[in-house]
């Protein structure tokens, strides 16, 4: 049970009615001891997503990205979609990653560049499995 101003994300144990319940504000400073958790435990997609999130608001992007695509190399290859919101909330790191000033002060713009780029493809990806998502902005 959760406690009031905390944050808790609850993982449903594999076979089993229980869940884990994981405390936002305590997450491990590295994104693979989540993964492994959510590897272990044949977690949802939507996991992936919340906890990238988490690691994103408290100012872990990197960790955030070694999640999602943590999360993309596990999707089932039957149900392409559930990898779309994992694909654009990706993308949409890599833009703001681009968008900091270390990325903008790089000799020529490479490192951005790169982070562009990489947030095309992702989108690029994401188009081809639905074109009718409204997160996937072409």
């Amino acid at each position: 049970m959760a406690l009031a101003g905390v944050r808790m994300i609850e993982v449903p144990i594999e076979n089993s009615d229980d869940v884990l319940e994981i405390n936002c504000s305590q997450l491990p400073e590295h994104a693979s001891e989540i993964c492994d958790i959510l590897e272990n435990e044949g977690a949802a997609q939507r996991y992936y997503q919340q906890f990238a999130l988490e690691y994103y608001k408290q100012g872990q992007a990197d960790e955030a990205i070694v999640t999602l695509k943590r999360g993309l190399a596990n999707a089932k290859s039957n149900d392409q979609t559930a990898k779309l919101p994992l694909l654009n909330l990706l993308a949409s790191i890599y833009v703001q990653k681009a968008k900091q000033p270390l990325a903008l002060s790089m000799v020529g713009s490479s490192s951005r560049d790169m982070l562009l780029t990489m947030a095309t493809a992702l989108l690029t990806e994401a188009e081809r499995i639905s074109r009718t998502e409204p997160n996937t902005f072409m």
